[in-house]
């Protein structure tokens, strides 16, 4: 793909990230949302975010488990205060478990967002492994304050609202000229929150 080559995608919801809220976020959407099309922007290379992110020895949750893990998939591990491979581990069974895997895009790190009123979506700047790209474009559903969703066709996008929340995105053109590659996304929403 060259830098004058733009792919625009389409879902109905996106959610930003695949650590601990995105993965939960797109266990709810799935069930609540059957047959929309929902993708999971994750900029790294692994899902797990603060889980996968950080190395260091001993790393480990300063929450008990039990009440930090998902409602739907109870923390079963008799450590309760527990050190970040665990965690991973639960996060990927949670992934396995209710087939999340395919709605994941690694390695798509959103840039920037920016709202249409005049068109009721989300734009949003994401670099992809082959360069820049812009904004999956998305539309409504009701997001954790620490996700977002959109609606588009392929999977992938980020919006933002704190509660219920709903997305959109639009793209709004590469925000370098030194990336190869653009991606556009689109879908409808509702607007952001005022300030």
């Amino acid at each position: 793909m060259n830098a004058s080559t733009t792919q625009t995608d389409d879902f109905d919801l996106v959610i930003i990230g695949a650590g601990i809220a995105g993965i939960g976020a797109a266990k709810y959407f799935t069930e609540a949302f059957p047959g929309k099309r929902i993708a999971m922007l994750e900029g790294r290379a692994n899902i797990g975010g603060t889980w996968d992110l950080f190395k260091y020895p001993g790393i480990r949750s300063d929450n008990g488990l039990h009440t930090y893990g998902y409602e739907f998939k109870p923390w079963t591990d008799p450590d309760a205060i527990a050190e970040a491979p665990k965690i991973l581990n639960y996060l990927q069974e949670t992934v396995d478990e209710y087939d999340l895997g395919e709605l994941i895009r690694f390695e798509h790190s959103v840039q920037h967002a920016s709202w249409s009123s005049a068109d009721a979506r989300w734009t949003l700047d994401v670099r992809t492994p082959e360069g820049r790209s812009r904004s999956p474009r998305s539309g409504s559903s009701p997001a954790p304050a620490t996700t977002a969703t959109t609606r588009a066709t392929p999977r992938t996008s980020r919006g933002a609202r704190t509660s219920a929340a709903t997305s959109s995105t639009r793209s709004t053109g590469p925000r370098t000229t030194t990336t190869p590659a653009r991606r556009s996304w689109s879908s409808a929403a509702a607007p952001p929150p005022s300030p």
